[in-house]
């Protein structure tokens, strides 16, 4: 992991055949390689680095919670809704994601998290088909989707309409900034709006990064919650200690009231932050890492891999290792 992802970074590419599997999502930073990587990611960097981004973040995350996130679970859990009343928490985090990515980096609320319940969003719809369509490419031989592809059946019969929906939503978001700008009402501080004022004329950049941010901040967190809510739900001793370390910060005022923490409340919440990041050990978002070497050459392990050779680290695989190792030197 070290080898290939640190200390010789630049000897690796994504791996053979990924960045055709991936040829729909265009030049986006998690598609890139060597220098060209090194370059957007100073790009990006350069952005979430700022002041304005970490309180923009904040506040469009706490407005989510409070205007859409608990209204949307008191109606689920009202009377009216009957005892019987279910609600998809996948999906609920899905579109929390969604809306606080799309607040915060492209200075515009979708409201996909709202009472009434929107039954089908089709951006959201288009990026859960665009993931399903990559996955498949990744896992499949390249003979096999080409094909499907020149035939226009199977899953990439779906890829032109959904990358269409995309590219009509990344597009029309650049045009609503342009618009603002022209009009003098774009100073309000929005990641997309930052990307347009730095890459002046080249267009490119700013739609790429608009829709990574859309497939990055939908998926990664929403799975993370997901999978945490369930291990509470599955372990109540730690579910006592979280609600007893929430009580002990929460200040007298506000004991029995809604609460919005601040950023330095949370930082005093040293379980919960535990408990995440356990979460994030046994169930990583992005559970695989794939690379290939430009080269032949001899891993630390003493494999030798050529530049067809596929490299599958398995993330997950690496959060668990050490239990194995240790039950194994146990029994």
């Amino acid at each position: 992991m070290q080898h290939t992802s640190s200390t010789n970074f630049h000897d690796f590419h994504r791996g053979p055949g990924i960045r055709d599997a991936c040829d729909a999502l265009g030049e986006l930073i998690f598609n890139l390689d060597g220098n060209e990587w090194t370059e957007r990611r100073k790009f990006c960097r350069s952005f979430f680095n700022i002041k304005e981004f970490s309180s923009l973040a904040n506040r469009a995350i706490l407005d989510k919670v409070e205007r859409s996130l608990v209204p949307v679970l008191d109606h689920f859990a009202s009377p009216k809704q009957g005892p019987q009343a279910t609600v998809d928490l996948q999906e609920l985090f899905q579109r929390f994601s969604f809306d606080t990515t799309c607040c915060f980096g492209l200075g515009y609320d979708p409201k996909t998290l709202s009472v009434p319940w929107p039954e089908e969003v089709p951006v959201v719809r288009a990026v859960e088909d665009l993931t399903e369509v990559v996955i498949s490419r990744s896992t499949a031989p390249p003979i096999v989707w080409k094909l499907q592809r020149w035939l226009g059946i199977g899953k990439e019969q779906m890829m032109k309409k959904t990358v269409k929906i995309l590219d009509d939503f990344t597009s029309q978001q650049l045009s609503r900034l342009h618009e603002e700008r022209q009009k003098g009402c774009g100073e309000r501080y929005c990641l997309l709006m930052s990307y347009i004022s730095q890459s002046k004329a080249d267009e490119k950049i700013p739609k790429d990064e608009a829709l990574a941010l859309i497939l990055t901040g939908k998926g990664t967190v929403s799975a993370t919650l997901t999978w945490f809510f369930l291990f509470l739900a599955e372990h109540p001793s730690a579910e006592a200690k979280i609600r007893q370390e929430i009580q002990d910060i929460i200040p007298d005022d506000d004991v029995n009231k809604f609460h919005l923490f601040n950023t330095k409340e949370l930082s005093k919440l040293v379980y919960l932050q535990a408990a995440l990041c356990e979460t994030l050990r046994l169930f990583p978002p992005v559970p695989n890492l794939a690379k290939g070497s430009y080269e032949p050459r001899v891993l630390p392990t003493g494999h030798r891999v050529g530049p067809n050779t596929l490299i599958l680290i398995s993330l997950r695989v690496m959060g668990r290792f050490f239990f194995f190792e240790r039950q194994s030197k146990e029994n």
